[in-house]
């Protein structure tokens, strides 16, 4: 079957062989059923493109799918398969799951081999997107993930790390943060009440659920436009030279967007990859008595233009800062 990733430059295009995570599912026993829709090269909120069109939201056809992985999270709501998989650098597992009432989850790089992906899992891509699978219950997502997870010598960050089943008796006592941040923007009074309604059910099962903030969340979301922004906006760039009258509406306005500033140089990519692991160990140290945490989501409009999401953060190439001490 052809795998255009949304767009007409790849409308032909049929892979030679399966990817891992496929040649694990078919193993299992999983019939695949197809490709499904997304926006040109995975890079919108919205599923939309020039070669398929637009897929909409099965339970309210005026209301979007979300994005990147929208036709997969409409056809599993919809009833048309048991699960599939989606791949995620910014919410595109998590917002189209969430858009359409189904689950889904972002795995730790590496837990599922990225091999075969497109746009390449490899570089800046690797860093911050994943594949992940999708389902409408959470055991499905679960039995599927068992499935898919190991290593591969394609992913460079995949690593043999098992599985590990846990007994309710063994979590218990564990926290179980409610993450509260600025910078995540505001719930909806349902959405926090849904929340508190999981929180009290935890909590009356021995766990203990408390309020959570976390540091350093705001130098996170400019650390992550930097590179999917900037770094990978100027890759795709590339990859689309000469043919830039045939890429969508979407793809051209989020590549206007990311390479409207200063071209990056070394001394930026560098610093931006150090802050970013430096970020993530204080995070992790934040985390270390409050292993889980569950954000709450705020309210997202029908469509969101990628102008919209990164005003705020593309005005300059350079990350903020972020040190020790």
């Amino acid at each position: 079957m052809a795998l255009p990733a949304g767009s007409l430059l790849r409308k032909d295009y049929v892979a030679n062989q399966d990817a891992p995570l496929v040649s694990r599912l078919k193993g299992a026993g999983a019939i695949l059923l197809g490709n499904t829709n997304t926006p040109e090269f995975l890079m919108a909120y919205e599923t939309d493109n020039q070669l398929a069109g637009k897929t909409s939201n099965p339970w309210n056809l005026a209301h979007s799918a979300g994005g990147s992985s929208g036709g997969e999270a409409a056809a599993i709501a919809a009833g048309c398969s048991v699960g599939g998989v989606g791949s995620d650098g910014g919410g595109s597992v998590r917002v189209p799951a969430h858009f359409c009432g189904i689950c889904g989850l972002k795995p730790t790089p590496g837990r599922i081999p990225a091999t075969g992906h497109f746009p390449p899992g490899a570089g800046a891509f690797s860093w911050i997107g994943v594949v992940g699978p999708m389902a409408r219950t959470i055991a499905d997502v679960r039995s599927l993930f068992e499935v898919m997870a190991g290593p591969d010598a394609g992913d460079a960050l995949s690593a043999p790390v098992p599985s590990r089943a846990y007994r309710e008796a063994e979590l218990r006592g564990m926290r179980i943060g409610i993450l509260e941040s600025d910078a995540l923007g505001v719930a909806t009074a349902e959405t926090r009440a849904a929340v508190e309604r999981a929180a009290k059910s935890l909590g009356e099962r021995g766990f203990t659920v408390e309020p959570f903030r976390l540091d350093g969340l705001a130098c996170a979301l400019d650390l992550w436009w930097f590179f999917f922004g900037p770094v990978i906006g100027n890759l795709i760039c590339r990859s689309v030279a000469g043919h830039e009258d045939q890429i969508s509406p979407m793809l051209r306005e989020y590549l206007s967007c990311a390479t409207s500033g200063n071209s990056i140089t070394l001394d930026q990519f560098t610093e931006a990859c150090a802050d970013r692991d430096l970020l993530r160990a204080e995070i992790l140290r934040q985390m270390r008595d409050t292993p889980f945490c569950s954000r709450l989501f705020p309210r997202v409009p029908r469509f969101v233009t990628a102008r919209e999401i990164i005003s705020p953060a593309r005005d300059t190439a350079t990350p903020c800062g972020f040190r020790n001490g």
